[in-house]
């Protein structure tokens, strides 16, 4: 019983700590482009941060504006 509880334990832990590597393989491999787009599309945020910003700001002003 002592056997089934330490790899009980360790299943648990790994199986939340492999979903994360797991998911950038897949998300690298299903990304098309070359290693440098591939990396700038999975990386990078599409706007700058200022449009960003001021973007987020004005959803939250009209978010407690109207409640």
């Amino acid at each position: 019983m002592r056997c089934f509880n330490f790899f009980y334990g360790w299943f648990t832990a790994l199986s939340s700590m492999l979903c994360i590597p797991g998911y950038m393989v897949y998300l690298w491999r299903v990304t098309p482009g070359t290693r440098m787009e591939k990396f700038h599309t999975i990386v990078r945020i599409p706007e700058d941060v200022p449009a960003l910003r001021t973007k987020m700001q004005a959803e939250e002003q009209a978010k407690h504006g109207k409640a």
